[in-house]
């Protein structure tokens, strides 16, 4: 991931014992440096992020290489979109120039999107969208013994 990627990803790392790799950035374009990106996927590598668009900066990663790196590589390519997802389909609609960004990409497993921000929902609300059924069936969670009750999520 980027150096502009969001800290949740640094805080998923953490409390889950997973090595970060933080790439750089141009200090031009704020975009992601793709041949680090490239040398730094290996076998322990669960998944490339890219942002569309990050917080820091408002641009966009280039998720078209991200997703052909990851493909090519055999990871998953999830898309922050949590700042964008509400915004950029409508500006392309409009006609402005918005690089493919989303599921439409190669090499793109899943991507998020704030409900929250610009889709005028409650705070704290989001949506995570899988490329394949495969993927999203195995984010479900069951719990059927517990004391309250039957818990699926």
């Amino acid at each position: 991931m980027a150096e502009t990627s969001h800290p949740a990803f640094a805080k998923a790392c953490h409390l889950l014992g997973i090595e970060e790799r933080r790439g750089p950035i141009d200090p031009v374009s704020t975009l992601v440096d793709l041949d680090w990106v490239a040398d730094h996927v290996d076998d322990a590598t669960l998944a490339v992020v890219g942002s569309a668009c990050n917080y820091g900066y408002g641009t966009l990663d280039p998720i078209r290489e991200l997703g052909a790196i990851a493909g090519e590589r055999g990871v998953g390519c999830h898309v922050d979109s949590c700042l964008g997802g509400f915004l950029l389909p409508f500006a392309e609609e409009l006609g402005y120039p918005v690089p493919a960004f989303d599921l439409r990409v190669p090499g793109v497993t899943s991507i998020s999107a704030d409900t929250h921000k610009y889709g005028y929902a409650f705070e704290g609300t989001s949506t995570l969208l899988f490329a394949d059924r495969e993927l999203r069936n195995a984010q479900y969670f069951y719990m059927t013994d517990w004391s309250g009750g039957k818990y699926c999520s």
